[in-house]
């Protein structure tokens, strides 16, 4: 999360893989290219593991002056080679999964993608209840660029919990979705409230 918080450009380019049915049952041509990945598990939506946790890949992909069509030839000879490397049986239907339109585009400046990506590399995942941990990294050479001190006035501190608190009271859940698909309410969760209470909280980390 503080990794992506210091980056001091927009990421331009995003992609997602897996791997095929099959494969669950049984940098030198780009040096100056910047990626950070997730994997996340979840379940499969279609084929002959439906329903079975299976392991999904994220990137986000930056590369210092590259054009659309350096970014679109990287994303293919990256996807070949990902197909090649998981030496399925099934190439044509993994090809056409790994290289749909939804699994890559590109980002905005400040696209809510980057916030997504963030919210899930925080997160611990589990299968049948057991934590898998966290699974995520960098490759190439991320840039990372300096923190910034904003000074701030002692009426401005309090001004700027006060709209956080609020902030943080209308995002978090107050209801919660039963297995049987009942809905109940739940207390929200004041962690972060307590923390902006605290006078000795000196400050905050926000992204661009």
């Amino acid at each position: 999360m503080q990794a992506l918080c210091r980056s001091p450009h927009s990421w331009r380019f995003r992609f997602e893989f897996g791997f095929a049915d099959d494969m669950m049952e049984g940098k030198t041509k780009y040096p100056d290219l910047q990626v950070v990945y997730k994997r996340e598990w979840q379940p499969r939506k279609s084929g002959r593991n439906t329903g079975k946790l299976c392991p999904h890949y994220h990137f986000m992909a930056y590369g210092p002056g590259w054009t659309d069509e350096r970014y679109a030839e990287m994303f293919t000879q990256v996807a070949l080679k990902w197909v090649a490397y998981t030496k399925t049986e099934e190439v044509g239907k993994a090809l056409a999964v790994i290289m749909h339109r939804k699994s890559f585009g590109f980002l905005r400046e400040n696209d809510r993608y980057v916030t997504y990506f963030a919210k899930y590399v925080s997160k611990k995942s589990t299968i049948e209840g057991e934590g898998i941990g966290r699974f995520w990294g960098m490759i190439g050479p991320v840039e990372q660029a300096e923190g910034e001190e904003q000074k701030v006035t002692d009426g401005e501190t309090v001004e700027l919990k006060r709209f956080l608190r609020r902030h943080l009271h209308s995002t978090q859940k107050r209801k919660k979705r039963l297995k049987d698909g009942s809905v109940i309410m739940v207390r929200p969760k004041r962690r972060y409230e307590k923390s902006l209470r605290n006078p000795r909280f000196e400050g905050f980390v926000a992204r661009r």
